[in-house]
């Protein structure tokens, strides 16, 4: 492994990095209508569509993204908690990764250190790519990602919630 290769690495396996890919993922590809076992299942948060060409326009300049994605991220909690406020009344967990200050800030260290585009490029890809459901591909994720309080709620659970 090259040194180049290294870095890549430092930022792929940054666990701050993981954790807003994932909210990405939660906000565009798990969001909205998806296609189970069972057939096609309406998740209670809607599709983000656009986000990838957003960000990506963004990422010329390090401020035009870091606005970006904070905007991205704003707009994501405020979800989650209106969710929270209906899965409260109804005794649901809302099982969906909730980024933090400390997950911003990192981010903001991997642009000091990295090219912007380069960041960009591999937080749209993670964020955009299909993430692992077996629990050995859960088990090599950091722990918090693989942990079920912050993982994406899959439909099939989803459907077994609803039963109960």
């Amino acid at each position: 492994m090259t040194k180049k290769d290294a870095d890549f690495l430092k930022i792929t396996r940054d666990e701050s990095f993981l954790r807003i890919a994932k909210a990405i993922n939660q906000a565009t590809v798990y969001a909205g209508k998806v296609q189970t076992k069972k057939g096609v299942k309406e998740l209670d948060w809607q599709r983000q569509y656009g986000l990838a060409q957003l960000l990506s326009s963004q990422s010329g300049s390090k401020k035009d993204f870091a606005c970006a994605i904070a905007d991205f991220l704003a707009k994501y909690e405020a979800e989650n908690l209106r969710l929270l406020e209906g899965y409260i009344k109804q005794g649901k967990r809302l099982m969906r990764v909730q980024p933090k200050k400390e997950d911003l800030d990192r981010l903001m260290e991997l642009l000091e250190e990295f090219d912007t585009v380069l960041v960009a490029n591999l937080l749209i890809a993670y964020g955009y790519a299909k993430w692992p459901k077996s629990q050995k591909a859960k088990d090599d994720l950091p722990d918090e990602l693989g942990d079920e309080n912050s993982a994406t709620v899959e439909p099939e659970d989803l459907e077994d919630d609803e039963e109960e």
